[in-house]
């Protein structure tokens, strides 16, 4: 008697009409077979389990219903350190092996069933070149983060080769850069500024900062906003974002903060919400987690229904997005998680096409992606760090077994 995954098997259910094994009974005897310290019991024991299913007495090992169970049977095997496929196939096979079986009808089946054994064996060797890991020679990390702090005069600032402390002084507003590198406007004065200041970040960058009114704003990257160094005078807070970011206003009744993207602005007195305006995309969506926003679709030059100078809002409530294109608005129940991964440090998709999902991983490890063929209409779910390797950000996605990855360089290419 020996025993496979704690279960104990003994001569007489080697002697029943048929035998039905699980993955690591069959694993358990593939090592002992390759390892060359199979017994001759053993042996005949995998020699009926294929013949029973040769003879179609069980359902074939390679099934439909059991495809991922079978492909982690096929990893854990090629994992293991085994012989070439010569020395599997030079193994004697005891005569007295065929000797064993318990019905007649066994031995004719006996070529088959080595047959069978020694296809199998050659078809997890060749089946090896694919399934192997193209992906295990990738390293590609996140972009270099890039920041350019633009001032009134047109001087810039590289924030990341920056020091600690003040960076400049304009119109009654001092600029400093604090130990977590957050860029903060602080009032040093009197004065109002009628110029602007532009923050801008590259793939694989992003940006926190405090205006000078109190209000947070995280840059997503590739982004950039523009703004007043200070609100002083001011009837309206109003800034420019061309890309994405978290927003959290600081709470001012009697100046509303305004937002201008593309193809809409928005307007709020106080609240947290997350706005992804990317040129490239096709809808600009508001996302609203705490407080009220109200939406202005802009729309296009003609004008559609609800556009222009109707200027007919959108109010969002708490949970809601709002999703505006050159021709329509509308109202959905927002994903909230999912639209602010990217601020907590993630990607977080949910069933979302393939050619978002690669826009974002883009913007974030600066590569190009080209597809073969159309790209697949089925959506992608998974949720990964954001720091990671690019490696295990594709892995993740072809485990959805919708796309498949070849990477050459910066260059992705998405396949079906």
């Amino acid at each position: 008697m020996y025993s496979i995954a704690g279960i104990a098997l003994s001569h007489h259910y080697k002697r029943q009409k048929s035998y039905s094994m699980n993955a690591d009974e069959v694993m358990h005897l593939i090592q002992r077979y390759t390892d060359h310290t199979a017994s001759a019991e053993e042996i005949a024991l995998l020699e009926s389990w294929y013949a029973e299913r040769a003879a179609g007495g069980e359902q074939p090992l390679f099934s439909a219903e059991g495809e991922e169970t079978d492909r982690l049977l096929a990893d854990r095997f090629l994992a293991m350190k085994s012989r070439s496929l010569a020395d599997i196939m030079s193994i004697p096979i005891p005569q007295k092996t065929i000797q064993m079986q318990p019905r007649k009808s066994y031995a004719r089946w006996a070529v088959v069933a080595a047959s069978l054994f020694f296809t199998f064996f050659s078809g997890l060797y060749f089946y090896r070149e694919l399934i192997q890991d193209p992906l295990a020679e990738v390293h590609i990390a996140p972009a270099d983060a890039e920041t350019v702090l633009t001032l009134g005069d047109g001087r810039q600032i590289l924030l990341e080769e920056a020091s600690t402390g003040g960076l400049a002084k304009e119109a009654g507003i001092t600029v400093t850069k604090n130990a977590e590198g957050t860029l903060v406007y602080k009032a040093a004065g009197a004065g109002a500024a009628s110029t602007y200041h532009t923050v801008e970040t590259h793939k694989g960058g992003g940006q926190v900062l405090v205006l000078q009114d109190g209000s947070k704003v995280y840059l997503n990257a590739s982004s950039s906003l523009k703004f007043p160094p200070t609100f002083a005078a001011k009837g309206k807070r109003r800034v420019e974002l061309m890309g994405e970011a978290y927003f959290e206003v600081a709470k001012d009744p009697a100046h509303p903060f305004m937002v201008s993207s593309k193809g809409q602005e928005l307007q709020v007195l106080g609240t947290h919400f997350n706005l992804s305006a990317y040129p490239e995309d096709g809808a600009v969506k508001t996302t609203l987690l705490e407080g009220s926003v109200e939406v202005f679709p802009i729309g296009d030059a003609q004008g559609k229904a609800g556009f222009g100078q109707g200027r007919k809002g959108l109010l969002l409530k708490p949970g809601q997005q709002s999703v505006v294109t050159s021709s329509a608005a509308q109202l959905v129940n927002a994903n909230v998680e999912e639209a602010v991964a990217w601020k907590n440090g993630y990607f977080r998709f949910n069933d979302e096409p393939i050619e978002s999902v690669m826009k974002k991983i883009a913007r974030w490890y600066d590569i190009e992606v080209d597809y073969a063929g159309a790209p697949t209409n089925e959506g992608l779910s998974g949720t990964i760090s954001r720091f990671t390797d690019i490696s295990d950000v594709l892995r993740m996605l072809e485990k959805t077994k919708v796309v498949h990855f070849k990477v050459e360089g910066r260059r992705v290419t998405v396949m079906k």
